[in-house]
């Protein structure tokens, strides 16, 4: 993956068959997966916890993070340009759920 504009890293160069950090926080690694599942969301992983968050409302689908990174990912995805962007990529890398 290529650093991209913004802190993301591109998407460009990814086959469907993969998963990869998009984004960086503070040593809070945030993927997308490839053959995932809806509802569109984003896994964070710090350390040897991991969290599953959906992109829109911020739910937590399932897992754990300490409460300070939690909230670093949560001011992140206040962005709505953020939530845009993540929902596009989660649907590149996962066609069959658009819609």
């Amino acid at each position: 993956m290529h650093k991209g504009h913004g802190g993301f890293y591109s998407l460009y160069g990814i086959g469907m068959d993969c998963m990869g950090t998009i984004y960086v926080i503070h040593n809070i690694k945030i993927y997308l997966y490839a053959g995932d599942h809806n509802p569109p969301h984003i896994h964070a992983f710090y350390g040897e916890y991991e969290v599953v968050i959906v992109i829109k409302n911020g739910a937590i689908m399932k897992g754990f993070i300490p409460k300070p990174q939690l909230r670093q990912v949560y001011e992140w995805l206040e962005d709505p340009a953020v939530k845009t962007k993540l929902i596009d990529w989660f649907h590149q890398l996962n066609p069959d759920l658009r819609g």
